[in-house]
């Protein structure tokens, strides 16, 4: 489900960054190109690996709704 943003090696689960390079912001401050807060952006590098999952499918659940309104 999240092979696009997860890279699997021997030893490790990374998460990759889901930066699109866009970074405008929605009246809501969630960027238009990943859906991340400000926050969340910023925060990135410091966030664990379980954070940074749920976060993720935070920004997807976002995106859903933004294409459905």
């Amino acid at each position: 489900m999240h092979s696009r943003i997860i890279k699997k090696t021997a030893e490790t689960v990374k998460i990759k960054n889901p930066c699109k390079g866009t970074c405008k912001y929605t009246k809501q401050n969630l960027c238009i190109g990943c859906y991340r807060t400000k926050a969340e952006i910023v925060g990135w590098v410091d966030f664990s690996d379980e954070e940074k999952s749920r976060i993720i499918l935070q920004a997807e659940s976002r995106k859903r709704s933004d294409k459905n309104e």
